[in-house]
């Protein structure tokens, strides 16, 4: 369906205006203020559930807005200070007061869409407007591709952290355990050895030494015997000096026995030299050696963990920014089967930055303002009720680019309600084009 006619009495600023459309497009013309939008677009944004906060014109006590329809049908709405009723009158003549709104608002004219809203917004705005209307909820997905987002930027840090470490394969150090071992057994076995030899020395040298004490011994009571024997011969000395015992003294046979005795040979008391030990010095500073290398050799074990695990890392680090990367790929694989299963008008489509009509963002450096608003027209389209009637400003359109546009709206059963400015401030006219019999 189409509008016919409008009449609209003390709404808003406009006392009164009547616009024989004839199922045409309106173009209206008017000073700042006249009320264009108010003559255009009040009725429709009202079944749209758009209620504006002063609806009578000031100093007035009531008014109404009836449209009628290209079926025959009309619809008034009549308004006071403090309140507002609705009429629908079908094309049979039935009339109904009550729930118009709720019968016929969405199932006229459908949701609300502002194409010059629409095209100010910025691509990725579009983009949402555009999902919107067809039913695709992306919410869920560009969540979770913002998190795997921010994620692989984390996990790409942490690749490139290890990658800038540039660690290097260990120049390898063989084991001195083995010799480590047997070198240790060796010393262990000298250190018995020696201790079996002092030992054995340490007997032997006790009895050499008890044997020379014993000897000493001996020869102290040799001289102990000597020196009482020539005691005894001094005092036989004595006694020969008597004549009455000299001739019963042998005082030669006397002395000769003293001077047999023999004389006392003590010995040194000198320790029995100590055995020839195995030198452990030598098989120790071996052992320091091997010890030295041993600690190279650990810290060759322990460089080479460090390498491994570094390319350990550096693997699941990899697989984790690849597995990251997959999943993004994915969200992105799903979004484009969502887009291709919606109903999307021909034209339009995403990239990173929003939205796209035939290849290109909608501004003005690379989409004409005819072909802006024709992208407009023809998202706006799918919103529409019965009445397909669309409402926009043409303040930037030349007469070429809104000939364009018109010729769109005629081609694809579309009514235009535009708006376009009078810039001596005049007051409301208005043009119908293509007029709808």
């Amino acid at each position: 369906m189409r509008v016919q006619k409008i009449t609209v009495k003390n709404l808003k600023s406009v006392d009164f205006q009547e616009i024989n459309a004839n199922g045409g497009n309106i173009i209206v013309t008017a000073g700042n203020n006249k009320g264009k939008t108010t003559v255009l677009a009040s009725l429709i944004d009202r079944f749209r559930g758009e209620k504006p906060q002063l609806i009578v014109k000031q100093g007035q006590k009531d008014g109404y807005y009836e449209m009628e329809l290209s079926d025959g049908s009309k619809i008034k709405w009549q308004f006071t200070q403090k309140s507002e009723k609705f009429e629908y009158t079908t094309k049979d003549g039935l009339t109904i007061k009550n729930g118009v709104i709720t019968a016929i608002g969405k199932k006229y004219f459908g949701e609300p869409f502002d194409i010059d809203k629409f095209l100010s917004a910025p691509p990725k705005k579009q983009a949402e407007i555009l999902q919107k209307i067809v039913g695709l909820d992306f919410s869920e997905l560009d969540a979770k591709y913002k998190e795997l987002y921010e994620q692989r930027t984390v996990e790409n840090r942490e690749l490139k952290r290890l990658r800038g470490l540039k660690l290097r394969y260990p120049i390898e150090v063989e084991s001195p355990i083995p010799e480590l071992h047997s070198l240790k057994s060796k010393i262990d076995e000298a250190k018995k050895e020696n201790e079996k030899r002092k030992n054995k020395w340490q007997i032997e040298n006790e009895r050499h030494l008890q044997d020379l004490q014993n000897y000493n011994d001996e020869q102290r009571r040799i001289a102990e015997r000597k020196k009482i024997a020539k005691e005894k011969f001094d005092k036989l000395l004595e006694l020969a000096e008597y004549q009455l015992f000299a001739d019963l003294i042998n005082i030669g046979e006397a002395n000769k026995r003293v001077k047999e005795l023999p004389e006392p040979q003590y010995a040194e008391i000198v320790p029995l030299p100590e055995p020839e030990y195995i030198d452990t010095d030598a098989l120790y500073q071996e052992f320091n050696k091997l010890q030295e290398k041993n600690a190279e050799y650990h810290n060759y074990l322990s460089d080479l963990e460090r390498y491994n695990e570094w390319l350990e890392n550096g693997r699941k680090q990899a697989e984790k920014v690849v597995r990251i990367e997959n999943e993004l790929k994915a969200i992105a694989k799903q979004k484009i089967e969502m887009i291709r299963n919606a109903e999307i008008p021909e034209g339009f489509d995403f990239d990173d930055n929003g939205l796209t009509f035939n290849g290109f963002p909608l501004d003005d450096n690379q989409v004409s303002t005819s072909q802006k608003y024709i992208a407009g027209l023809k998202l706006g389209s799918l919103l529409l009720g019965e009445v397909r009637t669309m409402h926009f400003d043409a303040s930037t359109l030349d007469n070429n680019s809104l000939k364009k546009i018109l010729e769109y709206a005629d081609k694809n059963d579309i009514q235009l309600f535009i708006e376009r400015p009078d810039y001596d401030g005049g007051e409301i006219r208005y043009e119908i084009i293509n007029q709808k019999n």
